[in-house]
């Protein structure tokens, strides 16, 4: 390793100490009642550990230094897992909600322009009118037809095709 890369190690690591130190900063500082060496362990039990997650942390805290009462923006999904962390111990949080349903109590994977939604409303979102049986389905493909709902997807005798080992027919899988 050259003196460069060693000075640039040194730096990032410096910055991402200095990143590290202003969120519990800013943790300490909206909740009161938390102390910082319970905010360090709420980043550890929320599983924030990679320097990519403490810096959209920060980002968002500085875009948004009320991001722990209300809900502003779409943030990282470190730092929802925070919030629930937070709440769970007692923390005046406002914990994110499925922009769909409104639920609590589910991961939240899908982001959309609004927000993040659960699986569920994030399968309703993707519904059209199937082009093969006109059902209101979630899209598993689109065919020349048009979007295709899985079920008439999986029933495709075009789409199927054996298996190299047991020769079998197999349905076709959606990506």
């Amino acid at each position: 390793m050259t003196t460069g890369d060693q000075q640039r190690k040194h730096h990032r690591a410096h910055e991402l100490t200095q990143i590290h130190a202003r969120v519990l900063d800013a943790l300490c500082l909206a909740l009161p009642a938390l102390s910082r060496g319970d905010a360090e362990a709420a980043l550890t039990a929320a599983a924030v550990s990679r320097a990519q997650q403490i810096r959209g942390i920060d980002r968002h805290l500085t875009e948004f230094p009320d991001a722990l009462t209300s809900r502003n923006g779409v943030a990282p999904a470190a730092f929802d897992r925070l919030l629930h962390v937070l709440a769970h111990a007692g923390h005046p949080v406002t914990v994110p909600a499925c922009t769909g349903c409104g639920r609590t109590d589910v991961a939240l994977r899908h982001r959309t322009p609004q927000g993040r939604q659960c699986q569920s409303c994030s399968w309703k979102a993707r519904e059209r009118h199937c082009a093969h049986c006109g059902e209101l389905r979630p899209v598993a493909r689109r065919s020349e037809r048009g979007p295709q709902c899985r079920a008439c997807y999986r029933a495709d005798s075009d789409l199927r095709r054996r298996c190299a080992r047991c020769g079998r027919e197999l349905a076709p899988h959606p990506t």
